[in-house]
């Protein structure tokens, strides 16, 4: 019986023995750092399991979703914000070449003593097989606004680019400059004034006519309203010649005309009204 009461107070004294060195060893290791280094590879060691047992755990899949979803709200308030932006950016250029182009036709009004009204375009056909031949534009202004079959169509420079068709009441056709419909007496640009018709071609180019064969081009030259249509002021530019067509037994010769106005980007117009 005392032997198992030796055997037991040794155990316990190796016991706590034991428990003193690990205390020590703890304390120097945790003196050292070697405790924070240990604790940092346990955890990313175990750091898998434990984001696994989150996911699948009812919290981490409910936070998983929500998290998701707050995402998505975010995105759609930011695609909406950048539609907006685009919208109003739009608008702002749409603004700006407006009121450039009021100010150009105003400063080319004061230069004038016919009235100007400015229009609109509001249809144009670029759709139909005959669109480029047809050259036709639907302007905001008619018999309201005083225009009738025949003025003159200026853009913002003040160059002639068609002129009035058929009228309504708060609306009107205008065929441009290098439609076949439209048909102004003109005039080169030169010392002796030479006269002829200037008409659409095809949709494309305008064709001065009926310039007698005596008279002497040159490409290059300006060539101006004459004046002698009579809803159409003179010297108003209409397009500078580029070719030249002369005929060894015709009477008259004609000229290839481009217009000086980009007829694809008319926006607004001006009417003038003689």
């Amino acid at each position: 019986m005392q032997l198992i009461n030796k055997k037991k107070s040794v155990l316990h004294y190796k016991k706590t023995i034991i428990t003193l060195v690990v205390v020590f060893l703890l304390a120097i290791f945790s003196w050292a750092g070697w405790l924070s280094f240990a604790n940092q590879a346990i955890v990313w060691l175990t750091r898998p399991v434990v984001g696994w047992l989150y996911q699948t755990s009812p919290s981490g899949s409910y936070n998983n979703q929500t998290s998701r979803a707050v995402l998505l709200g975010l995105l759609k308030n930011k695609d909406d914000q950048l539609t907006k932006l685009a919208v109003d950016e739009a608008k702002l250029n749409s603004l700006q070449t407006e009121n450039e182009s009021l100010r150009q036709y105003l400063k080319f009004n004061q230069s004038q003593s016919a009235h100007l009204v400015l229009a609109n375009v509001i249809y144009r056909d670029f759709l139909s097989a005959t669109s480029w031949q047809n050259n036709e534009l639907v302007i905001d202004q008619g018999k309201n606004a005083s225009l009738v079959t025949g003025q003159a169509v200026v853009s913002q420079a003040g160059a002639i680019i068609g002129c009035v068709g058929q009228v309504r009441d708060a609306s009107a056709q205008v065929y441009l400059i290098t439609n076949q419909n439209c048909r102004l007496a003109a005039a080169i640009n030169n010392e002796t004034q030479t006269s002829g018709i200037a008409q659409g071609d095809l949709g494309l180019t305008v064709k001065l006519n009926f310039i007698p064969q005596t008279e002497k081009l040159s490409v290059g030259q300006l060539v101006v309203s004459s004046g002698l249509t009579a809803s159409v002021p003179a010297g108003l530019p209409i397009g500078r010649i580029v070719q030249i067509n002369q005929e060894n037994n015709g009477l008259w010769q004609d000229a290839i005309v481009e217009p000086l106005d980009n007829l694809d980007r008319l926006l607004v117009v001006g009417v003038l009204i003689k």
